[in-house]
């Protein structure tokens, strides 16, 4: 997955506006500057680990619903399948089936 430093930005600010929270408050919560909280909400600064962590225990949030915003790349099976009419989905739903029960074993090929 491509991360985007903007999203992710704009993710903390929502969760920090949502816990109503001024960019001073959650500086001082973090021990970090203003400048650098700014920095990272507008997506000018990479967020370290640690930083990530902290944001973590701070807000009582798990990674999943900071990262979530990242960039998918477009190549997958789902996206693919969305894309198709029922006929082809039906027919690629059952090679699919048979695939994983020849895999299991429950079909001697």
């Amino acid at each position: 997955m491509i991360y985007s430093r903007y999203k992710i930005g704009q993710k903390l600010r929502d969760i920090r506006i949502d816990n109503g929270l001024t960019i001073v408050e959650l500086a001082e919560r973090l021990g970090i500057s203003v400048s650098h909280v700014n920095q990272i909400e507008r997506g000018y600064r990479n967020m370290s680990l640690d930083l990530l962590m902290r944001y973590i225990d701070e807000f009582d949030v798990d990674a999943n619903s900071i990262l979530m915003c990242a960039d998918k790349k477009t190549n997958s099976i789902d996206d693919k399948l969305s894309s198709m009419s029922q006929d082809s989905k039906r027919y690629f739903l059952g090679v699919f089936n048979y695939m994983i029960q020849t895999r299991e074993g429950e079909i001697s090929v």
